[in-house]
């Protein structure tokens, strides 16, 4: 299902702004947007403090944030969908959305789209308890159980690059950091600043 590469094009364009704080839209990007007034962008809801949904469920966070600075330069072109990140990708994969933010440069929804460059590096962690084992490395969750979000990319990644090591799925990073502090599972595997973020709201341990 792969998406054209004007979009993406388009997108980078509008990210560099960002950083530049000017761009110029080449005539076939320019031509493009005249045919497409509106692209339909999904934003996960549950990424603090990345991507989340404010009090009155509009996107919020550093990604809105970026699209908002790009929608000031494309026109207001872009239409943010704020939503559970499996309802984001089936609707990606049923056209009712254009684009979608925070998709992994790996794994098989990265194979299916064009992806463009990261508009944030952020390290992935594992995280345990802290009377628990210290884990490095996936080799060293065999034997327990990790905490995924459902549908998620870090799911996928360990059921395509570690499919020996045992999972427990949930429907939140809240909830799996939660499973972790209450036993459940010896770890959690995923984005520090989303980790980071919900520990201290949740005082988590």
């Amino acid at each position: 299902m792969k998406k054209t590469g004007l979009l993406a094009g388009v997108l980078l364009a509008g990210m560099a702004v960002v950083r530049a704080g000017a761009f110029e839209q080449t005539a076939e990007e320019q031509a493009w947007l005249a045919e497409h007034p509106v692209i339909r962008v999904g934003v996960p809801a549950a990424s603090p403090p990345v991507n989340f949904q404010d009090k009155n469920g509009a996107p919020s966070g550093i990604g809105a944030d970026i699209l908002a600075a790009m929608n000031a330069r494309l026109g207001g072109a872009l239409e943010l969908h704020s939503g559970e990140w499996r309802e984001l990708v089936k609707g990606l994969k049923q056209g009712q959305l254009d684009a979608l933010m925070d998709v992994p440069p790996t794994g098989e929804l990265s194979e299916q789209l064009n992806v463009t460059q990261p508009y944030l590096a952020i390290p992935h962690v594992f995280v345990g308890r802290v009377d628990g084992r210290f884990y490095r490395t996936p080799q060293m969750l065999l034997g327990g159980t990790l905490a995924l979000e459902r549908d998620s990319p870090h799911a996928d990644w360990f059921k395509r690059n570690h499919p020996k090591v045992r999972v427990r799925l949930y429907d939140t990073t809240a909830e799996a950091l939660d499973g972790v502090a209450r036993g459940e599972t010896v770890a959690y595997a995923g984005n520090r600043a989303v980790v980071t973020f919900l520990l201290e709201r949740e005082m988590l341990t």
